[in-house]
């Protein structure tokens, strides 16, 4: 497993997108699906959701395949192996795992577990005693994200080897 910074990736690759149980953080992610899609048109897209969000999931157009992985079930870890081993069945193996909510513990472990070829996101080593070195962007990154004045105008400033502004527009 290697961080993604944009390799190629196989002929119909296989995607898994982790989200969380939030309805504005899966409403966030959909331009990512749809980025995604339109990068790799010939992909596989998993992703693994709420039942908080479910009905937003069934009904996007950029997902092809959905699991509520944050869930009451008393069955949810058998279930989750099983679905994941029929989705690699259909699928091939995972080429790309995107966290989307690297706050959330599952999705650490899970990202992992999936063991995909490129992850990007939170994840951890493969024999899960830590978190996957980000590469040289990481302390950029968990600086970011633990700055709690996200909305001040020097935002872009105090973080401009993560964030670039151009011609008016934020991008990462």
């Amino acid at each position: 497993m290697q961080i993604f910074v944009d390799q190629s990736l196989r002929p119909h690759p296989h995607l898994a997108v982790f989200g969380s149980s939030k309805v504005g953080n899966y409403v966030v992610t959909t331009p990512l699906l749809r980025g995604l899609k339109e990068k790799y048109p010939d992909c596989t897209l998993d992703f693994f959701g709420s039942e908080v969000t479910q009905d937003f999931e069934l009904y996007c157009p950029y997902i092809d395949w959905r699991f509520s992985l944050y869930s009451d079930r008393d069955d949810i870890l058998a279930q989750l192996a099983q679905v994941v081993h029929q989705r690699q069945q259909v699928a091939g193996p995972y080429d790309l795992a995107i966290n989307c909510d690297e706050f959330s513990p599952i999705n650490l472990v899970m990202t992992t577990a999936l063991r995909p070829r490129y992850v990007t996101g939170a994840a951890l080593t493969q024999d899960f005693h830590k978190k996957l070195d980000g590469g040289e962007n990481a302390n950029s990154i968990q600086r970011l994200l633990q700055d709690q004045d996200w909305n001040s105008s020097e935002l872009v400033e105090r973080h401009q080897g993560v964030i670039q502004y151009q011609q008016g527009k934020v991008s990462e």
